[in-house]
């Protein structure tokens, strides 16, 4: 007779191995009637429910590899935190608890393989991106290749579709693109893309294609002139010299698009100073939907990236090849889709109102 799994409750049910998990704890989070169909089916297949692992040695922390520069997450705190929330929500519903593990450019990799394998590991999740400044001693390869030679389950979270591994990636490309796309159909053709150092980061390129690819799609030419980079890499910079740059020297943008949410607020903020209305005047659409956005006036129109989504999804994979050893032969690449959420900062274009007004003046003239 062939062990009854957990995923076989949950497609048995339709529901997803989460949620069985939590009736089988009595989590509030599931109904009385769920909770009632999932032991009823478990009774019925005879199901155990497993509250420990098989293996006593295995440590219940799973590590979170993270890279960061001098501990300097000013930038991403909210983004770490809501993110933080996610694993940590998920991995108590497997009876697992999250252990952080930072490193930064002072690590051999023998020193954090010593780390992470002082105690038998069930399975490591890994934010490989590593920033500039944070110069490293080894690759990212060469650490997931330590950690898959010893047999253990690693899950990759971020744009990394080389590393020969199971991944959880973000559509920063689908982002870029809806974020484009949505001031497009506002009528906007002379949109401003703002990033910031470094310009070559994969998520600000990306993002940087998905705009291109909206506006090829509505016909109108990429202009070098309209990308611009902010200098620096403080949290809260002296937006003035690109405000100037997007005020009187390109008078022609009626739009921006910020790769993240802090830079469009500090140009929102800073154009406002100079007496530009928003979105009277200029449109402006952030990235990464902080609390903040819901908070300024106008309120700022942004890309929600799902970040907590994304980490349940992560552990929900981590942990199905935790139980499922071999069933896995090829490497799981999961994409979560961004969603845009449309606020105050944008608005139709002041051509496209314009173009209107011209319109209905000339209809009414032809009737008088």
């Amino acid at each position: 007779m062939l062990k009854v799994s957990m995923k076989d409750l949950a497609d048995e049910l339709n529901v997803s191995k989460m949620t069985v998990s939590r009736a089988l704890r009595n989590h509030p989070a599931v109904s009385e009637e769920t909770r009632n169909k999932v032991l009823k089916l478990c009774k019925k297949l005879n199901y155990r429910h497993r509250l420990v692992v098989q293996d006593k040695n295995i440590n219940r922390d799973i590590p979170l590899v993270l890279f960061n520069p001098n501990s300097d997450l000013r930038s991403s705190d909210e983004m770490l935190s809501r993110m933080l929330k996610g694993y940590n929500d998920a991995l108590r519903d497997y009876n697992y608890r999250l252990s952080l593990h930072f490193f930064d450019g002072t690590y051999t990799i023998d020193r954090i393989i010593l780390e992470l394998f002082a105690n038998k590991r069930a399975g490591i999740i890994i934010h490989p991106f590593i920033p500039e400044e944070t110069r490293m001693h080894f690759s990212m390869e060469e650490l997931i290749d330590e950690i898959h030679n010893r047999g253990v389950p690693c899950v990759i979270v971020g744009n990394y579709q080389n590393y020969a591994a199971h991944t959880v990636m973000k559509d920063t490309l689908d982002g870029g693109y809806i974020a484009a796309r949505h001031l497009l159909q506002l009528g906007h053709r002379n949109i401003a893309f703002v990033s910031r150092e470094p310009a070559e980061y994969v998520g600000y390129q990306e993002q940087l294609k998905g705009y291109k690819n909206a506006l090829a799609e509505f016909g109108v030419s990429f202009r070098d002139d309209f990308v611009l980079v902010i200098k620096g890499r403080t949290l809260f910079l002296d937006y003035f010299d690109i405000a100037r740059e997007l005020i009187e020297l390109r008078p022609k943008i009626t739009a921006i698009f910020a790769v993240n949410d802090y830079i469009a607020l500090g140009t929102m903020q800073t154009i406002m100073r100079m007496g530009v209305k928003v979105p009277a005047d200029i449109s402006i659409v952030g990235y990464d939907n902080i609390a903040t956005t819901e908070e300024v006036r106008p309120k700022l129109s942004s890309v929600e990236p799902h970040l907590y989504e994304r980490a349940l999804k992560t552990v929900e994979i981590l942990c199905d090849i935790i139980d499922n050893p071999g069933k896995h032969p090829k490497w799981i690449n999961f994409t979560v889709k961004p969603e845009l959420i449309v606020r105050e900062s944008s608005g139709i274009s002041p051509r496209l109102i314009a173009d209107k007004e011209v319109l209905l003046n000339a209809k009414l003239q032809g009737e008088l």
